[in-house]
């Protein structure tokens, strides 16, 4: 897993994929629904969690992806799970 290097990563072509980033499938969905605008509550609703559940994949999602905040993990789904 690559290290953070505090700037967060905005090329997705110098991002790691889902793939290389070892995402599992609740990671995935958590991610693809912040990338939809979803709020936590949100998320735990439509995944059917306990919303620190969602905290807790989705803490771990931005870990894996090396991402450093919500709206940058956003980001991220939006370009790699959700828009191409």
């Amino acid at each position: 897993m690559k290290q953070h290097n505090g700037a967060g990563n905005s090329d997705s072509a110098t991002e790691i994929s889902p793939e290389e980033a070892g995402l599992n499938d609740r990671e995935r969905d958590v991610l693809r629904l912040l990338g939809a605008g979803y709020t936590n509550r949100q998320i735990a609703r439509e995944l059917h969690l306990a919303e620190p559940t969602v905290k807790k994949y989705l803490s771990r999602a931005m870990r894996k992806i090396d991402q450093p905040d919500r709206l940058r993990a956003g980001l991220y789904a939006y370009r790699h799970l959700i828009g191409g």
